[in-house]
């Protein structure tokens, strides 16, 4: 369904409608991630959250899309707009992109913010021209919702080169696992999510993070299954398993999202093994890179994530920063209000 078209009535605006969720995918896998793919906005619709899916199109060709997703906080009594790693750009030549073309999809966005009642938009680009957003309304959020610092691995090397660009001390740990027996396994099995969970809930406790409930994975996990967009890998010694990943393949994306290790056996390297063969599927899969997730910055060694750092360094790979969320604000009151609830929170944590 057309919702609204620029004056010229050459660009329009539609809200795709599931009997196009191929097209969707299709068009989001070819620079996007998973978390503006169809699947995500199912998967997340199961846990309070309203999606939208928005296309702006030139002469019926996608130029921009973007997963809207709406969740509301009873606290404030209204709701509040999200955009996972989007919007999409993906026009014929990237200096293209019009200010007409967000111009417009941010038109539609702040009409199903009134009917929402929504008090801000929050984007998350994984790359979109930030003078861009500026010029459109938005300012630097008060807080991230994804990981801004990652670690990324180029899945266009050879295996002969991605070995080699490891730190020694990654290579004799896989080296070690080998030695020891480690097997590998993939499976899309659900009855293996018991055993995911028991090692992810152990890992929670030994690190002390927080956790999500098995439900969120079993909806996860059987979403994206459907549609060959996950894997747990595991890492067997003598049937006992002592680490798993829960991977996600999309486009050109591998993502490692969730994982846990056992506190037993640590010594035969499982973690390193398993990683090393989640990069060569993600190549037969011809995925151009894995995103490791999220890791410390540079700048901050006490940072609660300076160990997953020093894990996933090992793997060589680039530290990425992303842009990290910018706000669009609808109602400025009910924001400050909102910023000054979650800044409490955050310091009571």
């Amino acid at each position: 369904m057309i919702e609204c078209k620029s004056e010229e009535g050459k660009m329009e605006v539609i809200k795709v409608e599931n009997k196009d969720l191929e097209e969707w995918d299709r068009f989001v896998s070819l620079k996007g991630t998973l978390l503006q793919s169809w699947q995500w906005g199912e998967i997340k619709a199961h846990f309070g959250w309203k999606p939208f899916y928005l296309v702006v199109r030139e002469k019926k060709e996608w130029v921009v899309s973007a997963l809207v997703l709406s969740y509301f906080l009873p606290f404030v009594k209204r709701s509040f707009f999200y955009i996972p790693e989007g919007p999409i750009i993906y026009p014929k030549d990237e200096e293209g992109l019009t200010q007409e073309a967000l111009r417009m999809l941010l038109s539609r966005i702040k009409q199903l913010a009134q009917e929402e009642r929504a008090i801000f938009l929050r984007v998350e680009p994984i790359s979109f021209p930030v003078k861009l957003l500026v010029k459109s309304g938005f300012k630097k959020a008060f807080e991230d919702l994804q990981p801004k610092t990652r670690l990324w691995i180029d899945l266009t090397k050879s295996e002969k080169e991605l070995f080699a660009q490891m730190k020694h001390k990654g290579r004799y740990n896989i080296k070690i696992a080998q030695k020891n027996g480690v097997n590998i396994q993939e499976t899309t099995d659900l009855k293996m999510l018991d055993t995911f969970y028991r090692l992810y809930q152990e890992s929670a406790r030994r690190d002390r993070f927080s956790t999500r409930p098995k439900q969120y994975f079993q909806v996860l996990f059987q979403t994206l299954t459907k549609h060959n967009f996950a894997s747990f890998f595991f890492a067997f010694w003598n049937q006992s398993p002592l680490a798993v990943a829960l991977v996600t393949f999309f486009g050109q994306f591998a993502s490692y999202l969730y994982g846990g290790t056992s506190n037993r056996l640590r010594n035969l390297m499982a973690s390193y093994l398993l990683h090393w063969e989640v990069i060569k599927r993600a190549k037969e899969r011809s995925c151009r890179i894995y995103d490791l997730g999220a890791i410390s910055p540079t700048y901050e060694p006490t940072h609660p994530w300076s160990g997953l750092r020093e894990f996933k360094e090992k793997f060589g790979g680039e530290e990425i920063q992303l842009l990290g969320a910018y706000d669009l604000v609808y109602r400025p009151f009910s924001y400050n209000l909102l910023e000054i609830i979650e800044k409490i929170r955050r310091e009571k944590r």
